[in-house]
């Protein structure tokens, strides 16, 4: 597997979603779509035909989340107390965590409860893969078979001994 082939399919608009040793499985992006491809890595990638744009709103750090939810509490003209009582949230934790200049992080329970109490779901979405973890892949593909096996005990293992399927 060639690195540039995997940075040529998510440059064409796909999210990679699997790779194996000669193809990877490509999905388009936007929400509701089923496209999916197995695409050879000795052929071309294929261009995306979908060009809607999901609506989303994309996260790089707590900072930008907490803008976002303190906007959107802000457009729906509620207090903090309001979407504490909604949330299931003690007093004035909200407030504490709203705050940019104080530099606390919610827990992920409190975040999804914050998050849920204000209209959003959180949904984890793949997204373009960073160059060092597609590096990884292109770099280990010789180990695929033996780390399948053992994906798979670990599967078992988690299911209690029985098959998980």
């Amino acid at each position: 597997m060639d690195q540039k082939f995997l940075q040529k399919a998510q440059e064409a608009g796909w999210v990679i979603e699997a790779v194996h040793e000669d193809s990877c499985i490509v999905r388009c992006p936007v929400d509701g779509c089923g496209m999916r491809a197995r695409v050879r890595a000795k052929g071309d990638v294929p261009p995306r035909i979908n060009d809607r744009v999901p609506s989303n709103y994309p996260v790089g750090s707590f900072d930008d989340a907490r803008q976002i939810l303190r906007d959107r509490r802000e457009d729906l003209a509620l207090s903090i107390v309001e979407v504490e009582e909604a949330a299931g949230l003690t007093k004035d934790h909200l407030a504490k965590i709203e705050r940019d200049r104080d530099g606390r992080v919610p827990n992920l329970d409190t975040f999804i409860y914050w998050a849920n109490a204000l209209g959003f779901d959180l949904v984890l979405r793949p997204a373009d893969l960073p160059r060092k973890t597609q590096s990884m892949i292109c770099d280990t593909r010789a180990l695929t078979g033996r780390r399948g096996r053992r994906f798979e005990n670990e599967r078992r293992r988690r299911a209690g001994g029985r098959d998980p399927r």
